[in-house]
This record gives structure tokens, C-alpha cells and sequence, in this order.
């Protein structure tokens, strides 16, 4: 399978061809199908995605605006961990290694090798018989509620912003061990109206139900197992609830229950279907209770909070306001919360400046601080983006920000050597055309136009339909692409157009030889 895209000039010729192959698709298909593709072993989202409910190709979620990613959006572990088995991120670098396809025995019963080890070496009639618990691996219907559910939230809980914690990552998390000692999840201090299509354990955790009953979990409802759904989906969710609420069934009467739902179906009303942030995906609402129509959760009037949904107790103070300012550094950056990102910039600084005052230093912290400054003191974002760098606790894509941030701030002070040489390592392990255009100018401005056209020619191959990037490789900008050849043999002189003189002429701003 192969994804096109194509643009075109305003009499209709074409422009720039993108032809992608396929490597990946993901998702069960009950909903939707997405598709992966892959460009220099960068994988990258496809923006058309196949809808099940209207049996045909739309665009991919995040894509329903104009100017959007194209075939530019990366797809990083973080993206794929809930959508394969075993991934990891090759060092470095935001390419990944995808270890194990689809979702398999070990996301949620945990490493099998021992399990394994354990039956090979005993008979199957001995191994039914013990009658002793078998812990070489995770049973997750043993485990108690909180352990339970940190199986499932670890892909179903999404929230505001996530902080891993300190010195540990997502995927280090396996079943049995609680998923706050790898990650914290902050939530805002109000209730939010739209519902997400990963927000079911939040949803379901602000349940009169749940909150009243020890025994209510994932499992009481979804059987993982299961290859088929039932065969009467109404009177097995019915079921499910009148195994509580059979000596308190429903207040109104059959005759008006069914004048909404001819099946008497509980759901309709207490877990009724909603829209998403995803469009043509409707997901059923988790928060078991009365929904009434029209009723929408209220927005803050001032500035949010950001509160964790849960935190290990032995976190020390300083680790939870590492954690806290790292989140509104998160929140930040996101594009929901641009109203608030002044705010949150500000908590953040204090917050992270006052960790590093009392001397955690790590990769994260350093460069959080970075982002803070970058913009404001180019000094300062340098020297925090260097200490970043010389920890061994960034990812990839940590790694390629603080890049970015020190090669802005060494532009802004006109050093474009050490600029070339950061952002030289920056497209070594992301695939981003901003990164290449910038790269580009910097060769420009350092004398080296044929680099310099090298990757400006990258940079609109990633993102095809951005009018600067074309602006930049413009005939009048690049004296021709060339022109002057010095005999038929020999090398070629080429000069790049840059600037105008008062009198509206291009005057060449750099030569070399080809």
C-alpha cells in the first residue's frame, strides 16, 4: 500500500509529489485503521485513516486542520506503546525498534520467560495438579485493585500531562508493580467536559459505583480475552449491572425506560456514547451515573491547577515539585493549553530553579529550564540546554530539543559554526523539515550553498506545502540553481541570492565551487 500527496500550483501543474510506503498499520479495525509510514527508518503517521463507521478514507485524527502535519508527524515510542508489544527507542535516536508487533501475552501478564521455563520443564499433569499459585507470572485477576488497574491505566489512563518518574521511563513499567513508581499522571483541579477516547479510567473512577463497591474493576465488564464481543451486547452489560443493583433496580418504571430503549439497556443512560476529540469515533462514556443532556462541565475561570491522580508516598518532597514543575513545562508546550502557557511558564520556573538550587540536576530538570529561558536569555538556555546534554537520562527526543534549543541560542548570538554543528547531530536523530530549513540557513549564512541546497531540498521533501521553504529554494534565490560553468569539465561556480539593495536588485550573498 502506498499514501499520496501531491501539490499542486494555482493553474493546476504539479508541484511536489510525496509517494510513501506503508509499513505499519495499527488499530483492532473495530473503529478505525491508521498507517505508519517510514522514511530513512524515521516512522511517521499517514494522514489518512480508514473509519469503520463510515466505510471510507478521512483524515487521521490530529489532522482535521488546515496547514497540518502531512507525513511530517514522527511516531516515537511513546506513541507506540500502547499499540505493539515490546518497543524501544534506538540510542540517540527517536527511530524505533519494534520488538514485537502486536499487543501480545506479556503487556499485561508481564515477562513470560520464566513461566515459560517453569512448564517446559514439568509435566502438564503436574502442573495441574499443584494447586499452588503460579508466580513466575502475572495473574492480573490476583493482583489487588490498585495493581490491577495500573495494568490497564497504563495504556487506557490519559491525562492533562505525564512526568516519568525520576530515573526511570515508560516502558520500564511491567505488570504487578504500581504504574505511580514509573510515571505520575496530572489532571487539572476541575472537571472536564470532553471525553477522550483514553480517558476511561479517570472516567470510570468518578463512579458512584466504583467509589461504593471494592470489588468494581476493568475486568467486572471487559474480558480481554475474549476474540468476539457478545453475541447480545445489551443483556450482557444489563447483566453486569443487575449483579448490584438487583435490589435497587432502576427508579423508573419498564414502560418509560423503554420509551428510550426498547432493549431496557442500562447503558443508554448511565454509560450513554459521546462524541471524542477524534472525529467519526464515538466511545462510550465510563463515568457510570445520570447524564444529563446539555450538561456540561464548567471552565475554570482564572488559571488551573495541575494535581496528581496519584503519588507514591515515598516520593520525596523535592521529587514532587521536580515532578510538578516538569508537568506545567508539559502543559505548556501543548497546543489545548496555549491560554494558559504564560502561567504555567512562570510556576514552572519557580518550581525547577528551586529544585536546582537544592541540587537535583538531572538531564529533565536542566533541560526544562532550557525551554523556560529559551526566548527570554539565550545565555541561559545555552548553558542549560549544554548541561542537559552531558546527562545520560535524556531520550531521543529530549536530546534533539536541547540540540535545538542550543542551536537557537548560538544563532541569536551569531555563532553558526557551533549552530551547523548542533543541528547537524539534531537531524541525525529527528525527522522534522523545520530542523533542515533552519540547518539550511545556517550553511547559507556559513558560505556552504551547496549543503546549504541539500537540505532546503530535505526540508520540503518532509513538509512539501510550506511556502518558505519553497521561497528559499526559489530560481531568483539560487542564481539559476547554478549556471557558470567554468568548461565542460570542470567545476561549477554557484551563488545563492539572498538579500535586496535598496533599488530592488538581488545581491549575491555567498559563492562556491561544485
Amino acid at each position: 500500500m502506498f499514501h499520496e500527496e501531491v501539490l499542486r500550483d494555482g493553474q493546476g501543474r504539479e508541484v511536489v509529489r510525496v509517494d510513501m510506503p506503508i509499513r505499519f498499520l495499527i488499530g483492532s479495525g473495530h473503529f478505525c485503521r491508521s498507517y505508519l509510514a517510514e522514511d530513512d527508518a524515521f516512522l511517521c503517521q499517514s494522514p489518512l485513516t480508514w473509519y469503520v463507521s463510515r466505510q471510507d478514507w478521512h483524515m487521521s485524527p490530529g489532522y482535521d486542520f488546515p496547514q497540518h502535519w502531512g507525513f511530517e508527524r514522527p511516531v516515537r515510542v511513546g506513541c507506540l506503546y500502547c499499540h505493539a508489544g515490546r518497543v524501544e527507542e534506538m540510542p540517540r535516536s527517536t527511530r524505533v525498534v519494534i520488538h514485537e508487533q502486536a499487543i501480545g501475552c506479556e503487556s499485561c501478564h508481564g515477562p513470560g520467560s520464566l513461566h515459560v521455563e517453569r512448564h517446559q520443564n514439568t509435566s502438564r499433569s503436574e502442573n495441574g495438579v499443584t494447586g499452588e499459585d503460579d508466580f513466575t507470572i502475572v495473574n492480573p485477576g490476583k493482583l489487588s485493585r490498585p495493581l490491577l488497574e495500573s495494568v490497564c491505566a497504563a495504556c487506557h489512563l490519559s491525562t492533562v500531562t505525564s512526568v516519568p518518574v525520576r530515573g526511570r521511563k515508560q516502558t520500564d513499567f511491567r505488570p504487578g508493580l504500581p504504574l505511580s513508581d514509573f510515571r505520575i499522571d496530572y489532571r487539572f483541579d476541575f472537571d472536564q467536559a470532553q471525553m477522550t477516547v483514553v480517558g476511561h479510567m479517570e472516567q470510570l473512577w468518578q463512579s458512584r459505583c466504583y467509589q461504593k463497591s471494592p470489588e468494581l474493576t476493568c475486568l467486572t465488564c471487559h474480558d480481554p480475552h475474549a476474540r468476539q464481543p457478545p453475541a447480545d451486547r445489551v443483556a450482557y452489560h444489563r447483566q453486569k449491572c443487575l449483579d448490584c443493583h438487583a435490589s435497587q433496580p432502576c427508579k423508573l418504571d419498564l414502560a418509560e425506560r423503554r420509551k428510550t430503549t426498547p432493549q431496557d439497556s442500562c447503558i443508554v443512560c448511565h454509560m450513554p456514547t459521546g462524541d471524542t476529540g477524534i472525529p467519526h469515533i464515538a466511545f462510550t462514556h465510563h463515568r457510570i451515573g445520570i447524564h444529563r443532556k446539555g450538561s456540561q462541565a464548567k471552565e475554570p475561570s482564572g488559571v488551573p491547577n495541575l494535581v496528581p491522580i496519584a503519588i507514591p508516598d515515598h516520593l520525596s518532597e523535592l521529587d514532587r515539585q521536580r515532578s510538578l514543575g516538569l508537568a506545567y513545562v508539559y502543559a505548556s508546550e501543548d497546543v489545548k493549553h496555549q491560554r494558559f502557557a504564560p502561567a504555567f511558564r512562570e510556576r514552572a520556573l519557580q518550581m525547577l530553579e528551586a529544585t536546582y538550587r537544592s541540587g537535583l540536576r538531572d538531564g529533565p530538570v536542566a533541560l526544562g529550564l532550557a525551554a523556560l529561558w529559551h526566548r527570554k536569555d539565550p545565555d541561559q538556555a545555552n548553558r542549560y540546554a549544554q548541561e542537559a546534554l552531558q546527562s545520560d537520562d535524556l531520550n531521543g527526543d529530549q536530546r534533539a530539543y536541547a540540540l535545538a534549543i542550543r542551536a537557537d541560542s548560538l544563532i541569536t548570538v551569531g555563532d553558526r559554526q557551533a549552530a551547523i554543528d548542533c543541528l547537524e547531530e539534531v537531524v541525525r536523530i529527528r525527522r522534522l523539515a523545520e530542523d533542515w530549513r533552519v540547518l539550511g540557513n545556517c550553511y547559507l549564512e556559513a558560505g556552504q550553498p551547496l549543503k546549504a541546497l541539500a537540505a532546503l531540498q530535505k526540508a520540503v521533501e518532509i513538509r512539501p506545502y510550506r511556502p518558505e521553504i519553497h521561497e528559499d529554494l526559489a530560481p531568483p534565490a539560487w542564481l539559476s540553481a547554478t549556471t557558470a560553468r567554468l568548461g565542460n569539465t570542470g567545476p561549477r561556480l554557484v551563488g545563492f541570492w539572498r538579500t535586496a539593495s535598496s533599488d530592488g536588485k538581488r545581491i549575491p550573498q555567498c559563492f562556491g565551487l561544485q
